[in-house]
């Protein structure tokens, strides 16, 4: 789709349908050129060879886009330093705060039941770990004051 439509051709204001024929392209100019004629359309419009070129060079754009942009992907990788190596690699006990690690495990050994679940989260309430803000919503600390 993206290598066969909707082909912007400025010069005239128009989209168009190209799939790299330029014998069914010229056809279909054609009858846009006579419709245009038959309303009144002063200015005469561009020939088909130059909207032909206009397409042609956004089909190749176009096709070559991908490989453009892996290009420009791997020029970063290879070339892109990074500024604190540090947040790219997660210590979680320095990070996370250990209420958190607490919960998260709790969670983890809860049985994957609804009235299981609803007893963890109660008793994880209760010791302070969650703390809920209107039903089904709430709130608990992820992360140290050393990540933020």
């Amino acid at each position: 789709c993206r290598l066969t439509k909707n082909f912007f051709v400025r010069s005239i204001g128009e989209h168009f349908e190209y799939a790299g024929d330029d014998a069914a392209f010229a056809h279909q100019y054609e009858q846009l050129v006579r419709s245009r004629r038959g309303g009144g359309a002063a200015a005469s419009p561009p020939g088909v060879e130059a909207v032909l070129a206009e397409l042609r060079d956004q089909r190749e754009e176009r096709r070559k886009a991908p490989e453009e942009a892996k290009r420009r992907a791997e020029i970063i990788a290879a070339s892109y330093k990074r500024l604190h190596p540090e947040v790219y690699s997660l210590d979680r006990e320095r990070f996370l705060d250990p209420t958190f690690l607490e919960l998260t495990s709790e969670l983890r050994r809860c049985p994957d039941k609804p009235r299981a679940i609803e007893n963890c989260i109660r008793e994880l309430a209760e010791r302070g770990s969650l703390r809920q803000l209107r039903r089904d919503l709430w709130t608990f600390p992820v992360f140290t004051t050393t990540f933020c």
